[in-house]
């Protein structure tokens, strides 16, 4: 797009530097390849719930047109996701450092607290969509296309930071 302009270039390369990085440092980067995007179509809802388009006209129109019930279940689907993938790679994690075999604990441990830290993570970006929505409804008075895009890769750079802290007993 020759309209991106010098700041969308900037944040399209820390984006994707992000993204390299955090994958990369990732023990499992398939299993995260696969969840990041979930992370982010999960709270587009959230996003676009009862907003109000602040253009006359455009291809964001359909902001605001998302009933309760799908936004509900787009991201509950989306936890369940994050949970499992979560899971795996705390698993993963604890086989591959040693940590699984230094605590007389099972497995299935791991994959729990793997599992509950993925609820926490979808807890805390349902919190960072909506404290993202809320800026930008002040900044321009609504929601478009193109910050439900912003806010999906706020909330996967999120998912990613938040899924390389590692808590064990």
């Amino acid at each position: 797009d020759s309209h991106i302009g010098t700041n969308g270039v900037a944040a399209l390369v820390i984006d994707f530097a992000w993204k390299y990085i955090g994958i990369s440092l990732s023990e499992t980067p398939i299993i995260m390849i696969l969840v990041l995007p979930i992370t982010g179509k999960m709270i587009q809802g959230i996003l676009g719930y009862k907003a109000v388009y602040p253009r006359k006209e455009g291809l964001g129109l359909f902001v605001g047109t998302v009933t309760k019930v799908r936004v509900i279940i787009c991201y509950l689907v989306g936890m369940i996701f994050v949970m499992l993938g979560t899971g795996l790679m705390n698993g993963s994690y604890a086989i591959k450092t040693g940590v699984f075999e230094q605590n007389s604990l099972p497995i299935s441990a791991y994959l729990i607290l793997g599992a509950l830290k993925g609820f926490v993570m979808s807890v805390v970006l349902f919190i960072v969509a909506k404290l993202f929505r809320s800026y930008i409804e002040k900044k321009i008075g609504g929601i478009t296309g193109d910050v439900m895009g912003a806010g999906s890769e706020v909330c996967e750079l999120m998912y990613l930071l938040l899924s390389h802290c590692h808590f064990y007993m």
